[in-house]
Formats: structure tokens, sequence, C-alpha cells
């Protein structure tokens, strides 16, 4: 007779709920954000977390666009859209520190402007539009409104799981996109979701001479 079987039993329960929580289905170095768009997944309850300063724009602290054409980022966020998948940004301005709303509204109506604000709100991921501030970590905290979220101290996976977990989403999310041109951002979300049940699909967008290149 095997007294150990419920042990076992238990054992091999744990092994699948942590194989379970292991849900990074994609971290790849992407050199356009088209291929965002080309490594789309399927289903519902997606969100898409796309950083600002050089990533969505050319370079830091601007508004112009990344790139432009028909693979460029105007396009690849109306793409984003057209396949249903709601968004925010998730910018490190700020610094993780708590701002008087009126200080936020320049650099958000900016935002807006580059993006189209009517468009980019109708596809936004948060339930509630208004500002709100949520404490991540280490005295760091988020700023959020009109779909633009302000999460700096490199924390940028904890600021997110904090927004899913406080039910700040319209729908919780099964399956998450994260664009940033950081390798110190890519590497948070990693070690922040490959421990939750959310599908990731994280795309390191660096943008050089300031980033280092994806490898060949």
């Amino acid at each position: 007779m095997n007294f150990n079987k419920p042990l076992l039993v238990a054992s091999l329960i744990c092994s699948i709920t942590q194989v379970a929580l292991a849900e990074i289905k994609i971290s790849k170095c992407i050199g356009n954000i088209a291929e965002v768009t080309d490594n789309l997944p399927q289903g519902d309850n997606i969100i898409a977390i796309l950083d600002w300063d050089q990533t969505i724009s050319a370079k830091e602290g601007e508004y112009t666009p990344r790139e432009t054409g028909p693979k460029g980022t105007l396009e690849s966020i109306k793409k984003l859209s057209e396949a249903g998948i709601k968004m925010i940004i998730m910018t490190a301005r700020g610094g993780g520190y708590v701002y008087p709303e009126k200080d936020l509204d320049p650099f958000i109506n900016k935002m807006l402007e580059t993006m189209g604000s009517e468009n980019w709100l109708a596809h936004g991921a948060l339930k509630d539009k208004s500002y709100k501030t949520l404490p991540v970590k280490r005295r760091l905290h988020l700023l959020a409104k009109n779909q633009i979220v302000f999460a700096g101290g490199d924390v940028k996976g904890e600021a997110l799981a904090k927004l899913i977990d406080g039910n700040m989403f319209y729908q919780k999310p099964t399956k998450i996109i994260f664009v940033d041109n950081a390798d110190y951002n890519i590497r948070n979300m990693e070690a922040v979701f490959k421990n939750r049940q959310e599908e990731a699909y994280i795309f390191h967008y660096p943008n050089p001479p300031e980033d280092r290149p994806c490898s060949k």
C-alpha cells in the first residue's frame, strides 16, 4: 500500500499549477512596431500596454510618432483597435512620484493630440478615465488619466499587476501585449508575469542609438 499517494497527488497538483502560471508566450526583440500586429494573440479580453518615449514617440520627451507609413506607429495602433484590442499607454515619466492632475494634463493632452483623442479614448482599456493614483511599491505610485498611466521607477510589471488586481480594467485581461524600448522594463515585466495566469506577449522595441539594437 502506498501511503505517500496523497503527497504524490499534492505534488502533481502543485507542479501543474506552476506550469499554468508560467504564461509568457512571447518575449522577443523587434525592429519595427508592425511586428507586434504580425504576432497578435487570438481570443477575447486582450489588452495592449504601450510605452511612450522612444516607443510611440521618436525621441525622449517628444510627441512625433517614431515610425510613419503603412507599417508605422499610428497605423499599428489603428490595427490593434480594429482587432478589438483595448489599450493604455504606460510611461515612466514622473518617476513614480505623485503629481497634481494639473501638472500631468499638458503631457496627456499632447499625447492625445498625437494619437487622436476621440479614437484613443474609444479604445481605452481602463474603466475610469478620471485622474487616479495607486501605490505600487517602495513609495512609488502610478498615476492614470485618459488611458495614460505614469509609472516610473522600473516597476511597470508591478504597476500593471496592480491595475489588474485592482479591477481597474473594463474586463479582467486574459492576454497582455506589452511593448517597450527599455530592456529593464522588459525584464521587470518578465519577472512579474512569469508567475501570473495572464498570457504575456512581450516585445522589446529598442530605439538605437540610445538603446542597444536587437542582436542578429
